[in-house]
């Protein structure tokens, strides 16, 4: 159940949810990242850790750059339940995302 609130809290600030669908296309950089949110990368770090240390996110070093990829599922039990209702596209969760 813990997991479960702490993988829900995460996608509760539009900023990490607009990280999840920009992941969706393909792997970013946090500079990417950060430059796409228009936020600085203390906030954009702060964002990517939570989504990170909620098992909906994994990060790989190349070179100087750490690249951000969606998690596959394994590290976090819950992650199926909170997709569905994203990718769906429920009107009642999708109203307060966009």
């Amino acid at each position: 159940m813990d997991q479960f609130i702490h993988v829900m809290k995460s996608l509760s600030e539009r900023n990490r949810v607009k990280i999840i669908k920009m992941l969706q296309q393909r792997s970013l950089c946090a500079c990417e990242i950060q430059a796409a949110l228009g936020v600085s990368e203390p906030a954009a770090s702060s964002c990517l850790k939570n989504l990170e240390e909620a098992g909906l996110l994994t990060s790989r070093n190349e070179g100087l750059r750490v690249n951000y990829y969606l998690a596959d599922g394994s590290s976090s039990p819950t992650r199926p339940c909170c997709w569905l209702f994203y990718i769906t596209g429920s009107l009642t969760i999708r109203k307060y995302l966009i």
